[in-house]
Parts: structure tokens; C-alpha cells; sequence
């Protein structure tokens, strides 16, 4: 009788229990009908499994005309890349054509200068002066016109640089779609990330999906555990690691052992969504429940996340 009050006394229970799991809602990131469906509710899963397919028809379409404008584009600055050798030939020729043509006028500038002066001196005839001075208006148009032909050859360059610098800003902006493109054509395929149990499915062939709504869920394999809510006055003497007796209404006369994973660092209402406010005046003191999350020491074939369970705890146990 003894044995009893003192292990009755050592044990804290609770039958605010359940169990919970991970679960991996998914939701589509492209939108389009609903053309193929190859698993149901309730099904087994492995990661990479093909749950159903989005109709990929525009997005194929969608890709392809994409891919001929990225093979358009490349040709063009193929072509504005020939064009821009054989312009950087022909400035390097007006160039030296310029250089030719400076150093000529230079020349004959120089001599018509000596020739003025030797005609002010009596010492060259008008005839002379006169050829010179038209030597001297040859070589100045020549330079003129040397230097008209670099300076549009240089800004032809330029221009072909500066097309150039488009087409590739197109090609790179091309490219980006058809990455986007190409992401969301392989996105028409629903798969499995995750092992485990599909359900709570809304899938059906011909229904219109939309990005972001949930149309099914994962229970994921070897997730389970007991999410056990004790008053915050049975909790003193827990502790990571201690062992678990965990019942179910849906085992009965079973017994499965677990052991403490670890204990919330607040309440259950603090992590409510619209947390007490105890500075008003309607304040009502009730004993707060604090979860402490219990993993099984070996997994359950019967066992699905939302049972009821009952768990006790033997507090005088060493972990």
C-alpha cells in the first residue's frame, strides 16, 4: 500500500495529449488544369514520387519562342561582331590615312609660308606663289576630308559597340525567361518532396490550380511524437530524456514507452495567437499548461497524428 501512495505520488499524468507529426502541406508554383492524377488519398509516398501533372502546353510554347529569340539574338551579334572587325580595319586604315595626310599638309603649309616670304622679297614669282598656295588648299582639304572619314569610322564603332552592348542585354534578359520558363514547365509536375503518407488531398483531373493554394499534405515518415500539454504546476522535476508511458484509446490495453524531448519555454497561451493581456481588469487566475514534446522509443504502424493520448511520468526516474 505504501509502494503505491509513494509511486502515485512520483507520477504525473495528463490525458491533454496528442499526437502530431511533420507535415508538409504543398502548393503549386504555377498555374493551369489539372491533366493527370496518379495517386490518392491515404497513398504511400517516396521523395521524388509523380503525384499529378499541370497541362504544359503554353509553357512549352512559351519556351520555344523563347529559345528561337536567344538563337535569333546570337546570330545578330554574330553579324554585329563581323561588322565591327571590318570597322576596326577601316579605322585603323582612316587613321593611318589621317597620319598621311597631316604630315603632307604640314609639309606643304610649311612651304607656302617660305614661298610667301620669298615673293614679299621679290624672289619668287606669282606663278610660284600661286602653285604653292594651291598645293597648300589641296593638302588642307585632303586633311580635312582624312580626319571627316576617321572621326565617322570611329563613330560608326561606336554605334556597332553600343548595338552590340543591346543585344547581348537582350540575349542576358532572354536567357533569365528562359530559365524562369523552363523552372515552371518542370513545376507542371506535383512531386513528392518528402516520404510519407499523402492526405487531405483536393485533387482532381480538370480542376484549375492556382500558385499557393494547398492541394495536399505529407505526413512524413518517423515523424511522430506526443505533444502533451501538463499543468503548469506538474512540471517541476521534468526533464529532457526521462521516460514516458504513453496509453491510447485507440491501443486499448496497450502500453508504448517514450521519453521527453524537451519542454516549451513558455506556456501554451503565450504562443496563442492573441496572448492574454492580465494588465486588464477582468483578470482571472487559471493554472496554465506548458507542452512537453515526447518522442516514442519505437514507431507504431497504428498510430496517425490527431489521437488521444494519456502519459504519465514517474518523476523520482534518473535519466
Amino acid at each position: 500500500m505504501g509502494y503505491r501512495i509513494y509511486v502515485w505520488a512520483n507520477t504525473q499524468s495528463t490525458d491533454n495529449a496528442y499526437i502530431d507529426a511533420d507535415i508538409s502541406n504543398v502548393s503549386a508554383e504555377v498555374s493551369g488544369v489539372l491533366t493527370k492524377l496518379f495517386v490518392t488519398d491515404n497513398t504511400k509516398v517516396n521523395k521524388g514520387d509523380l503525384i499529378g501533372e499541370i497541362d504544359d502546353r503554353d509553357y512549352k510554347a512559351k519556351l520555344a519562342a523563347l529559345e528561337a529569340s536567344i538563337e535569333a539574338c546570337i546570330k545578330n551579334i554574330e553579324i554585329i561582331e563581323q561588322k565591327i572587325s571590318i570597322g576596326q580595319i577601316s579605322l585603323e586604315q582612316a587613321a593611318e590615312k589621317l597620319k598621311l595626310n597631316k604630315i603632307s599638309f604640314d609639309i606643304v603649309a610649311t612651304d607656302f609660308i617660305r614661298v610667301q616670304e620669298l615673293n614679299k622679297a621679290k624672289c619668287a614669282s606669282s606663278k610660284t606663289l600661286d602653285d604653292s598656295k594651291n598645293a597648300y588648299q589641296k593638302a588642307k582639304t585632303d586633311y580635312k576630308q582624312a580626319q571627316l572619314d576617321f572621326d565617322i569610322s570611329k563613330q560608326h564603332l561606336q554605334l556597332l559597340e553600343l548595338e552590340k552592348a543591346a543585344e547581348q542585354e537582350k540575349l542576358k534578359e532572354l536567357t533569365e525567361n528562359k530559365k524562369v520558363t523552363l523552372r515552371s514547365l518542370q513545376n507542371t509536375k506535383l512531386i513528392a518532396m518528402v516520404p510519407g503518407i499523402l492526405g487531405n488531398s483536393s485533387l482532381e483531373v480538370g480542376n484549375y490550380i492556382v500558385p499557393g493554394r494547398a492541394l495536399f499534405s505529407i505526413v512524413q515518415d518517423n515523424t511522430m511524437y506526443i505533444q502533451a500539454n501538463f499543468k503548469e504546476t506538474q512540471i517541476q522535476k521534468f526533464k529532457s530524456g526521462m521516460k514516458v508511458k504513453i496509453e491510447f484509446d485507440a491501443l486499448p490495453k496497450k502500453v508504448i514507452y517514450g521519453k521527453i524531448r524537451n519542454i516549451a519555454p513558455a506556456t501554451g497561451s503565450k504562443f496563442s495567437l492573441i496572448p492574454p493581456d492580465h494588465a486588464t481588469g477582468n483578470f482571472t487566475k487559471s493554472v496554465q499548461r506548458v507542452p512537453v514534446l515526447i518522442d516514442f522509443e519505437s514507431p507504431n504502424a497504428n498510430l496517425v497524428p490527431g489521437m488521444s493520448a494519456i502519459v504519465s511520468i514517474r518523476t523520482d526516474q534518473s535519466t
